[in-house]
């Protein structure tokens, strides 16, 4: 597996932005530039690796809101690890 590529500029919680009006968040910008498709409204870009500022798009998966919450409240309960998650069919 890669190593994370930590994103340089601001941070917000934790998560790489790029200032403009509306913010763009830099993890969902590299997810759509990797993959060509803009994500739908309503979808979640999860970090596999748990990193906020990782943009690494082989860290990062389209998911639902439902899913993004279990996989948290999951790593808050330490259940998951990362290469359980990682599905190479999706990249």
């Amino acid at each position: 597996m890669q190593d994370c590529i930590i994103f340089q500029g601001k941070k917000l919680r934790g998560y790489g932005w790029i200032p403009s009006k509306p913010p763009i968040f830099a993890h969902r910008q590299a997810y759509e530039q990797f993959h060509n498709i803009i994500i739908p409204k309503g979808m979640h870009i999860d970090h596999l690796c748990w990193n906020r500022s990782c943009i690494n798009p082989y860290h990062l998966e389209m998911v639902s809101p439902l899913e993004n919450m279990k996989r948290r409240d999951n790593k808050n309960n330490k259940t998951q690890d990362f290469t359980s998650l990682h599905n190479p069919d999706i990249m």
